[in-house]
């Protein structure tokens, strides 16, 4: 940031919104690299502790303003909280709950910074660099983000308060922000506006509190806007529920709330300014004291009509009729994008949602070989494009999980889920154009397959369907172990499917079969294609035990902060 300008330049309302934008964003920086050195390194600690806390209101309120402290944003924790009603994995009651919570979270966080720390700037930013720098182990590393986004903050509140120095003297700024600040309603909107765009309550709040200080703002229209900043943070959760209905009840519910409280102390604004101002001399205090207030009574006043707001929610927006087409994706939650451990658990549900459907087109295709009739050749038409599209989606999602939040452990989930997602779509294509063109073939020629092959068939099919199982087992769990179980099957497999084929050869060489060349030929590309689908499956094991793929799978989440 350039300070030393000509003093007429200085003056200029121009410089110094442009001062003041640059502050903002150094600001909102340092809120994203705290919020991502705690979510990388105790992202799945956090959600277990907050799992275990929503026994009740009380408990899941006090969750919902630590796990706000700590990463810095009510909204991030509104979206986790969304994410999991939408989910069916929190009830209403202590969803809202956890709102309030977050809510008072940012009060503790707006206070806590309120305050002259700025000579702690330089030891945060030199201790995070040298630990981000330095570490050896990822924690290290997080502990450092967390430490440089610390004194990025600090740095930022102090760069702000040096910036709106010069604001007493320009007229031009103080024009701009007398006309935006006539009217409280107004300056509401306004304030919800731009916390919506800057998805941070918090940061709003404190230049708010940096505007008052400098007298550029009056007190009226700094309680104004700290009301905006409350009802603006409940957007971007509602935003990203989309068109669920479940999944929004729980942000209308909080949106709702903090309306409900902007209505009521908005006619009174004047008046609170002036019983604060005797409180508390300091503009930057009325501020902070007046955000810790208002959410400390609105939480309060609302933790006792939790359940009938509930009860109006579910009445407003009921759950909608489960879409009967197939190829509909069920649990890919796309407010849990930025929460990477959640949004590949999403993932990991709708993989096996698909896995199942591949599992019925194996058995189709069994059927289609070895029953007499053609439903399972009919069944195969439609169940191939269903799997594409489910595939397709998947691979959309986890391809646009938020790589800044990602931890070793996240990033390498990730590679493994794409590759099996890729192996899963080329087994299916062979299902599809292998097997379903074998079982018409043979309804069209009539051919039959003799005992022996088809009961080689059958049981090269039963193996497959447990390696099938085994690949899943093996994506879910990570378990290096599973996945040399997963080769040493494959092997089995290979080695089963060799034996058949070469048994096969020796009798046509040796005689001539019953069955027919016709019937020989069906029966080798069977024999052929089972033992591809089978690789494409056993793929997923191939990056479990070599940990240079770990290093390459992170390598880019851990090189930059």
């Amino acid at each position: 940031m350039v300070r030393g300008l000509p003093p007429g330049r200085a003056m200029s309302a121009t410089w110094t919104l442009l001062d003041l934008a640059g502050d903002v964003v150094l600001l909102l920086w340092g809120m994203h690299m705290v919020h991502n050195g705690i979510m990388r390194a105790y992202g799945a600690d956090l959600r277990r502790v907050l799992g275990r806390m929503l026994g009740n209101r009380v408990r899941a309120m006090l969750a919902g303003a630590g796990l706000t402290v700590l990463l810095q944003s009510s909204t991030a924790t509104s979206l986790m909280a969304a994410s999991f009603a939408g989910q069916g994995a929190l009830d209403l009651v202590p969803g809202l709950a956890i709102m309030l919570g977050a809510n008072l979270g940012t009060t503790l966080v707006v206070q806590i910074l309120s305050f002259d720390v700025s000579k702690v700037v330089p030891l945060f930013l030199i201790a995070g660099f040298a630990a981000f720098k330095h570490g050896t182990k990822r924690g290290g590393r997080d502990l450092g983000r967390i430490g440089l986004g610390l004194g990025m903050m600090l740095l930022a509140l102090h760069l702000l308060g040096i910036a709106l120095e010069p604001a007493a003297a320009a007229p031009a700024l103080r024009e701009l922000l007398a006309s935006l600040t006539g009217d409280p309603v107004l300056d509401l909107v306004l304030a919800a506006v731009l916390t919506w765009a800057t998805h941070s309550s918090v940061a709003v709040v404190l230049l708010v509190s940096q505007l008052a200080m400098s007298g550029t703002l009056p007190p009226a229209a700094s309680l104004a806007f700290v009301l905006g900043a409350n009802l603006g943070s409940t957007v971007p959760a509602l935003l990203s529920a989309g068109q669920d209905r479940v999944a929004q009840r729980l942000p209308l519910g909080n949106m709702l709330i903090r309306l409900a409280g902007c209505i009521l102390a908005l006619p009174f604004l004047s008046t609170l300014a002036r019983l604060l101002g005797t409180l508390a001399a300091d503009p930057a205090r009325l501020v902070a004291d007046f955000h810790t207030a208002f959410n400390l009574l609105l939480a309060i006043a609302s933790v006792f009509f939790l359940d009938p707001l509930g009860r109006l929610l579910t009445r407003l927006l009921p759950a909608k009729a489960k879409a009967s087409d197939p190829a509909m994706p069920l649990f890919l939650d796309y407010a849990a994008l930025d929460t990477p451990h959640l949004a590949l658990a999403n993932a990991t549900r709708e993989v096996l949602r698909v896995a199942e459907t591949v599992e019925t087109m194996l058995r189709a295709a069994q059927d289609a070989l070895l029953a007499p009739n053609s439903a399972g050749a009919a069944k195969l038409s439609g169940m191939g494009k269903t799997v594409d599209r489910l595939l397709e989606a998947v691979k959309a999602y986890v391809a646009h999980i938020g790589e800044d939040a990602m931890n070793e452990d996240d990033a390498r989930r990730r590679f493994k889920m794409l590759a099996f997602i890729v192996s899963l779509g080329h087994a299916t294509d062979v299902v599809e154009r292998g097997l379903a063109t074998s079982g018409f073939r043979k309804l069209r020629g009539d051919i039959v397959l003799p005992p022996v092959e088809a009961e080689a068939v059958t049981s090269l099919f039963g193996l497959l369907l447990d390696n099938l199982r085994l690949a899943l087992s093996t994506l879910i769990s990570g378990d290096e172990r599973g996945a040399r179980a997963l080769l040493d099957a494959k092997r089995r497999f290979n080695e089963r499917e060799h034996a058949l084929a070469t048994q096969h050869l020796a009798s046509l060489r040796n005689s001539n079969p019953a069955s027919g060349l016709d019937a020989s030929a069906l029966y080798l590309a069977v024999l052929r294609d089972l033992k591809q689908i089978d690789s494409h499956l056993a793929a997923v094991a191939y990056p479990l035990p070599e940990a240079e793929s770990r290093q390459s799978a992170t390598e880019s989440t851990e090189a930059c902060p």
